[in-house]
């Protein structure tokens, strides 16, 4: 699985099958071929149990191997669920709008 921030320590590869069979449930359930093409409902849903996912897998902080103690809370701009928050929104085209 490659990282969407090169600076962001790395995940363990059960944590990251772990993601990949979630992406692949949604997917394979609405019948489409990539993540783009799910339905915004279907999106959001997919968002949140990733969330939820990472939030139950991995610890609150770790150190990085720059020995920086790196946050993967959702406080702020810097944490790790922002920014994977950040990631899909940009994926998925959602502006916030309805």
């Amino acid at each position: 699985m490659r990282k969407i921030y090169p600076y962001a320590p790395d995940v363990s590869q059960a944590v990251a099958n772990k993601a990949t069979d979630v992406i692949e449930k949604h997917v394979v359930a609405c019948g489409v071929r990539r993540a783009e093409e799910l339905p915004e409902e279907n999106k959001v849903h997919l968002m949140r149990e990733l969330q939820r996912l990472f939030q139950a897998e991995l610890p609150a902080k770790i150190i990085g191997k720059d020995g920086e103690e790196y946050d993967w809370a959702s406080q702020g701009r810097t944490g790790f669920f922002y920014r994977v928050g950040h990631w899909l929104e940009r994926l998925f085209g959602y502006t916030g709008e309805t």
